[in-house]
């Protein structure tokens, strides 16, 4: 409140109170009660703002009751010449420490009064003007700035003022703030202002994450927009996922691109990635290949595993450049040491198909374990296969029956697939028809044709359901459209086509 009331007065008492006294005579009877002594932490304030500029004192200090400022004025003396004063308020220093310099607002003002007699200003009878005003404000905003303050701190008296136009002997509330801006900039410190910034961000980041875990989106991605305007690369890369996915928004991928390249150039391996994913997928924008790789490659280099695992995939199948398989099982490799569940089961297939490798399929039931364990879906079916079939261990339904289980719940189609053919038939499991019928739409639903052919059966011949052959058809056709033999050639025993 007194720092408000300080610089709500501030115009007033230079154009008002401080042109009262033209002689020394006034100011003795003004300040009689205080005399000339001056108060130890004004007199430290002042040679804290004179120390940035090198300058000695052309002025007088002198504390003077009831102004609630400070004040430049030009005194006569009983010569008739006229010296420098500052006329200041104890009150307006109470809040100063011994360094002077926690009460920006009014540190502002008085580096802006000192400005007036450094540079030479006559203030008199007839007030300041614009030029003069501005020169000051200049001056504050290069004296804060070397001191350390932000360019908010340095322009916070200005900026409170509540009136916003010109008058005859001062210049408009946001001319003002670009002159203190012009001298805060000749400072050369704008450590403060950045430091600011990075704190801000953070604490927007960090509260972002808290809307964003009680599914408050919009308000999460209010709060990272801020913090990603500031560069916050945790911020651009959340904004980035946010509009790839439709977050608690609709989907904008020009803005996700724009964000996750944002963090990519400053370094960011999540948003590399999720780029390179775009590229590599033509998700938004053209296909590209190439840049698919760039980023991929700066994010693998780095040690992120998903770059990783995705770079070995496509030296793997020759995208974007030359199949190398050495190559491949070398990003491969990598991105398992830190249980990547791609990365190790991309080795699984490579043992197991004989690329890079000899055919090896207890190596390949080796690397296929190791990400099954881990939960990757498409691994706990391969390991299904592999007990089911015998390759590379004993065949075992039982535990074939377990893997593929663990996939399908996870929504892996091949699993629920087989899952379904071993509740209809009996293998693994006793036979259960509602469970096999279930498991097979599910498939069915995600374009299994296998599950469609199979689903189609049951209601051909009524397999633990009622005979349905307009159902039976709606299957068969499915799956005879992605060229299964089987369906085909029961619509041809239907009299149906495809």
């Amino acid at each position: 409140m007194k720092v408000k009331l300080l610089i709500a007065l501030f115009f007033l008492v230079q154009v008002t109170i401080a042109q009262n006294f033209q002689t020394v005579e006034e100011v003795n009877d003004a300040c009689a009660q205080l005399g000339f002594a001056t108060n130890e932490d004004a007199e430290i304030a002042v040679d804290n703002i004179l120390d940035q500029v090198g300058l000695q004192r052309n002025f007088i200090i002198v504390e003077c009751p009831n102004i609630n400022n400070a004040v430049a004025k030009n005194i006569e003396m009983e010569d008739g010449l006229k010296a420098r004063y500052i006329l200041y308020d104890s009150y307006f220093f109470e809040r100063f420490n011994s360094k002077g310099v926690n009460d920006w607002p009014a540190l502002s003002i008085l580096a802006h009064e000192i400005g007036h007699h450094l540079n030479g200003h006559a203030l008199n009878n007839q007030g300041s003007n614009h030029k003069y005003e501005l020169e000051a404000d200049e001056f504050s905003g290069f004296v804060l700035g070397k001191m350390g303050a932000s360019l908010s701190e340095a322009q916070s008296a200005i900026a409170a003022l509540r009136y916003a136009k010109a008058t005859s002997t001062h210049p408009a509330k946001a001319d003002r703030l670009l002159r203190i801006e012009k001298g805060w900039k000749k400072s050369g410190n704008n450590t403060k202002i950045i430091e600011d910034d990075v704190k801000n961000a953070e604490l927007n980041y960090t509260n972002g994450l808290k809307e964003y875990q009680n599914e408050n989106y919009l308000d999460a991605l209010f709060l990272f927009q801020k913090a990603a305007e500031k560069n916050h690369l945790m911020a651009q890369s959340y904004c980035g996922y946010m509009y790839e996915n439709g977050k608690g928004i609709n989907k904008d991928l020009k803005k996700a691109k724009f964000w996750y390249e944002k963090a990519a150039n400053s370094g960011d391996s999540y948003s590399q990635n999720n780029l390179a994913k775009m590229y590599n997928n033509g998700k938004g924008i053209a296909k590209d290949y190439m840049s698919a790789l760039y980023w991929y490659k700066k994010a693998a280099e780095k040690g992120y595993a998903r770059s990783q695992a995705a770079l070995g995939t496509m030296y793997r199948d020759g995208e974007g450049v030359t199949i190398n398989y050495n190559t491949a099982i070398s990003w491969f490799r990598k991105a398992a040491d830190q249980n990547n569940t791609l990365g190790l089961s991309c080795l699984g297939h490579l043992y197991e198909n004989g690329l890079g490798f000899s055919k090896d399929n207890i190596q390949a039931l080796y690397w296929y374990k190791r990400a099954a364990d881990l939960g990757d879906s498409f691994s706990q079916n391969k390991l299904g296969n592999f007990y089911r079939d015998g390759k590379g261990v004993a065949v075992n339904d039982y535990t074939a029956f377990s893997w593929y289980q663990k996939a399908a719940e996870q929504g892996n189609e091949n699993s629920q697939s087989n899952l379904g053919w071993m509740y209809m038939n009996g293998e693994g499991v006793a036979i259960n028809y509602s469970s096999a019928r279930y498991w097979l739409e599910k498939a069915a639903e995600q374009g299994n044709a296998n599950s469609q052919v199979n689903l189609g059966y049951m209601y051909d011949v009524g397999k633990g359901i009622p005979v349905n052959k307009t159902k039976a058809i709606y299957w068969y056709k499915k799956s005879a459209r992605q060229g299964n033999k089987t369906a085909q050639s029961n619509l041809k025993i239907l009299g149906e086509t495809w």
